[in-house]
């Protein structure tokens, strides 16, 4: 169990037992600047946080195809309102039916990850979930300037979006749209305009547009998303940062 720890590590809780493409987690995340909280197959996660003397930075969680047990664990420990800010990412197979997508956002799992994800995939989710948002930058953000319609509660509307990664976006708008609101956003990638990209975002920060007057900035990460969405926008970021 840790105790005092370096302001600049993040804090990372799981259970032992979570693998990506048959590589145990703490080997992936092996010679990050992360502190690594494992509990064991049996422990208790609310008891280890309720331990700890800083609550987790992500808390990861295996949900298998949406495994009850362990949704009625994480709304016990998301009980105490200290723990309602501690962000979950949910590791599940994308190729499972039944997955009750606003049932997972009511127990608090903000984003989803494949189990059969690759290793450095797995960093650059985990490195965005945390926050690392400099490190995310440089590895797979990129500028750019499209059109995309945002729909939410009966909003409409079409705004732009000013950076772009495989993971989420960086888009103006002119109304405040708060933290944790969920968009449907669609958009077409200026080199593959024949393909309509259909997703659902989560806000994360919300921000006035310098020197624009009544604009706002918002970035919101991408989830669920189907493999082939994140590959098409995954290539186009890797083309927009080659030019």
């Amino acid at each position: 169990m840790a105790g005092s720890r370096k302001s600049d590590e993040v804090r990372i809780l799981f259970r032992e037992g979570i693998e990506f493409t048959g590589i145990p987690l703490p080997e992936i995340l092996q010679g990050r600047s992360y502190e690594l909280i494992t509990c064991d197959r049996q422990g208790s996660l609310g008891k280890i946080i309720s331990n700890l003397d800083h609550r987790p930075d992500l808390l990861i969680a295996s949900l298998g195809s949406t495994d009850p047990s362990m949704l009625e664990e994480i709304r016990e420990l998301r009980a105490p309102a200290r723990n309602r800010q501690i962000p979950i990412l949910g590791v599940t197979i994308f190729a499972n039916s039944g997955m009750d997508i606003p049932m997972l956002r009511a127990h608090g799992i903000v984003g989803l990850i494949d189990e059969n994800s690759e290793p450095q995939a797995v960093l650059r989710r985990i490195d965005f979930m945390v926050g690392s948002l400099e490190r995310c930058r440089r590895q797979e953000r990129t500028p750019c300037f499209f059109p995309v319609e945002i729909l939410t509660d009966g909003y409409f509307e079409n705004e732009y979006a000013l950076n772009l990664s495989a993971g989420g976006i960086r888009m103006t708008v002119d109304k405040p749209v708060d933290p944790n609101t969920d968009l449907k956003l669609r958009f077409r990638l200026p080199m593959i305009s024949d393909n309509l990209i259909a997703v659902t975002g989560r806000v994360v920060h919300r921000l006035p547009k310098q020197n624009s007057a009544g604009l706002f900035e918002i970035g919101a990460f991408f989830y669920p998303m189907s493999p082939l969405s994140h590959d098409l926008i995954a290539n186009e970021v890797e083309r927009l940062l080659a030019d």
